[in-house]
């Protein structure tokens, strides 16, 4: 008698558990607000970024720390000789570059656009 007693015990709870299961399981995921009929929702713009970048070298290597300046932004080369420029737009731009012991070079009308290698010196 004990043993059919712990069986229906044991059967409810399994049955109230599938019943908990089954009540979270269909529950809707979904919390985001519906849009009102008629309502226009936007897309953010995505955001785009053009880069300048290059490489200054004097007879084939490459000069660390020269000043280079694009726009109103300054920079400074790495020790590669590297430089990078990001901007937020397409435009023209003017570049130079100096360092102690060499003429500065300065270019004028650098223009930024698309997918384009560009060499200035």
């Amino acid at each position: 008698m004990k043993s059919v007693k712990w069986f229906y015990v044991g059967a409810m709870a399994i049955a109230l558990g599938m019943l908990t299961f089954a009540t979270v399981a269909c529950h809707d995921d979904d919390d985001d607000p519906k849009p009102a009929e008629g309502e226009v929702i936007e897309t953010p713009k995505p955001v785009v970024e053009y880069y300048i970048m290059g490489t200054v070298t004097s007879g084939g290597t490459a000069m660390n720390g020269v000043k280079v300046k694009v726009g109103s932004k300054n920079y400074t080369t790495d020790s590669n000789g590297k430089f990078s420029v990001t901007e937020s737009a397409t435009g023209t731009y003017s570049i130079e570059a100096s360092s102690n012991g060499y003429l500065s070079q300065k270019k004028r009308q650098l223009s930024l656009q698309t997918m384009r290698r560009i060499v200035v010196w």
